[in-house]
């Protein structure tokens, strides 16, 4: 549920305090105007089969000397600062440690282009992340070659999400993955003291 009026000024001291921007997840559209984020939910629901071959794909072992490529790879198509991508590479050497994590990789030639990663849930699933191709290799086909070759090595479920608009309307669909809705990432402070509730 969304926090109440003073709720919400509760959070938003307690986050101002420790010097971060606190935000609440929304399913409500009328939440979308204010949302400092927007991101879509998948479920693959059958993979796709493949229309023509496209770029090299291969799976990167779970061991942190296998793992730079990759994190080196998200950082730059994202353009994370030093100290996120120093943040990012331990979190990934800590998922690389539970059971069912994979890292994959696109490349050509001997260039690695794009990455992606799987995690296994506690339920069994497994959850699609990090999807991403460098700036001078989009839209060539990395991230659909990506993300067909780790459905194809998946448990099912397969679940994702997606703030980028191709990806969405796109991509995913074309793969085989439905919409499960959407979910607005709202700042605390954004927040109106009588927020307007839409009835459907």
């Amino acid at each position: 549920p969304e926090p109440t009026v003073e709720e919400r000024e509760a959070l938003f001291r307690r986050y101002d305090e420790l010097g971060v921007k606190g935000h609440f997840a929304s399913v409500d559209p009328a939440r979308r105007a204010e949302a400092a984020e927007e991101s879509e939910y998948f479920l693959l629901e059958s993979a796709a089969a493949e229309a023509a071959p496209g770029p090299a794909v291969e799976r990167v072992d779970n061991h942190e000397s296998d793992l730079p490529a990759f994190g080196a790879t998200i950082a730059e198509a994202f353009g994370f600062s030093p100290s996120t991508q120093d943040y990012f590479e331990t979190k990934m050497r800590s998922l690389a440690t539970r059971a069912g994590s994979r890292f994959y990789v696109v490349k050509k030639g001997a260039q690695v282009v794009g990455a992606c990663s799987t995690f296994r849930t506690d339920g069994g699933a497994d959850f699609l992340f990090n999807v991403a191709t460098l700036p001078a290799f989009q839209k060539q086909g990395a991230a659909r070659a990506v993300i067909a070759y780790a459905a194809r090595h998946s448990a099912r479920p397969l679940y994702t999400y997606s703030h980028n608009p191709a990806m969405r309307t796109l991509i995913l669909p074309s793969l085989g993955f439905r919409s499960l809705g959407t979910l607005f990432c709202v700042p605390l402070r954004d927040i109106p003291s009588n927020p307007v509730n839409i009835v459907s």
